[in-house]
């Protein structure tokens, strides 16, 4: 009943003598002048390489603040076990030169000798939500700023003391890849980017629940962030906030012998797929506006490429822009060669404001190798404000040869709805 029902509003469908339906073509909508569009390019081919997230247990260490001990303790141990974290650093006591934290040098060889990720952590460690707007992203700014000034590939971000709010994950989503927080919870598949779960490694934590959070992760597939601030030889403390070094060193053994990888934050998000993103021109950054290249609109009107700094880290500065109306509106990709035999994942950041009716949809249509239509596909929607990715699972049917991606909101639909970075990739 939904097929029948999509079918019959889809606004990009025409009605054939016999009455079948058949997707509109790329060419199709070129010829209505609707929209102009370059051809694809040709190299299609997918370079393979491991999918984890999403499919089995993954662990991820991160340290908090850029305290000393993070280089001169957990760096060098957990090197033995062949482990990298993500160290997420304010760098004001860097300037200030605090004995008890991490030089600049410190965390440039952080990245550069020990591999690991290094995240913004704010400058200075202040509760961003009790700051005006204005005040919180130029404290954002200048920590990222300030680490990409020494050479640091700053992707990452983590509200100190896990303190946030819609305006600042908002801003977050356009200057990094990811927004993690300090809720006590692992993270399920499929993940937010911007909405990531921690457990904390406090002083007092034992390491038999956290080896029961680790084999919880294995058996459920869940990706475990554990953040520590400290670690120490000594007496863990509350007022250190640290970790005993033989209890942590007895938590990467149980890692390792549990078999599970462990990967930094970022590298962990980007396993969601492998190999080349197959959709070309996803961030919309290249076309003259209102059109992006290779993208086609229903109509002119209600659905834009639009710029302002309205997307998605790393290319924030364009996104399209879909208003929902009494008619169905929609932008979709021209054509995309696709392999029956694989699977797919298709990753999109959306934003869903202003929501007070409706629905919006994400479709693939499907054509054989001669372009003739063989139906589609409904991988899901979003009927409430929403802010960040989501990713569906696609495998194409059997004779699919083409497949074009629909973004689009249905007729009556009330809200803003917005994307950008979009994604198919091979897992």
């Amino acid at each position: 009943m939904f097929k029948k029902i999509f079918f019959l509003a889809l606004l990009s469908a025409i009605i054939a003598p016999t009455g079948q339906i058949l997707a509109a073509s790329s060419t199709m909508l070129e010829q209505a002048g609707l929209v102009s569009i370059k051809i694809a390019p040709a190299d299609q081919a997918l370079i393979s390489s491991p999918t984890t997230l999403g499919k089995t247990g993954l662990i991820s260490i991160n340290f908090d603040d850029g305290l000393l001990s993070t280089y001169s303790l957990a760096a060098p141990l957990m090197a033995k076990y062949g482990f990298k974290g993500t160290a997420y650093v304010y760098p004001k006591p860097q300037n200030e030169k605090t004995p008890e934290f991490m030089s600049w040098d410190n965390v440039v060889a952080l990245q550069n000798s020990f591999g690991w990720e290094i995240g913004s952590h704010g400058y200075t460690h202040e509760d961003l939500t009790t700051m005006s707007l204005n005040a919180a992203k130029q404290d954002i700014d200048r920590s990222r700023n300030d680490l990409i000034n020494h050479g640091l590939k700053v992707q990452s971000f983590a509200s100190p003391y896990g303190a946030y709010n819609d305006d600042i994950v908002n801003y977050v989503t356009k200057n990094f890849n990811s927004h993690r927080t300090a809720w006590n919870l692992p993270n399920a598949w499929p993940i937010n980017n911007y909405y990531l779960k921690a457990r904390p490694v406090l002083p007092t934590t034992p390491v038999s629940q956290v080896t029961a959070w680790v084999n919880e992760a294995k058996a459920n597939k869940q990706w475990l962030i554990l953040y520590f601030h400290a670690l120490t030889e000594g007496t863990a403390t509350e007022e250190e906030d640290d970790y005993n070094i033989n209890d942590f060193k007895a938590i990467l053994e149980h890692i390792k012998n549990a078999g599970l990888p462990v990967m930094t934050n970022s590298a962990a998000l980007d396993s969601w797929g492998s190999g080349k993103n197959i959709v070309a021109n996803g961030s919309f950054e290249n076309g003259t506006l209102p059109n992006a290249d290779f993208w086609l609109r229903s109509d002119a009107s209600g659905v834009n490429v639009a710029a302002g700094n309205l997307g998605v880290y790393p290319t924030p500065a364009r996104s399209v822009v879909i208003n929902g109306a009494p008619t169905q509106k929609s932008i979709s990709t021209v054509e995309i060669p696709i392999n029956p035999a694989k699977k797919y994942r298709l990753k999109s950041f959306y934003r869903v404001s202003n929501y007070l009716a409706g629905d919006s949809t994400v479709w693939v249509s499907e054509f054989n190798a001669n372009y003739q239509y063989l139906g589609g596909q409904w991988l899901g929607g979003l009927n409430y404000n929403f802010l960040g990715p989501r990713y569906f699972d696609y495998k194409p049917g059997s004779n699919a040869a083409y497949a074009e991606i629909f973004f689009l909101t249905h007729e009556n639909a009330k809200m803003k709805f917005e994307i950008d970075g979009v994604e198919l990739r091979e897992f």
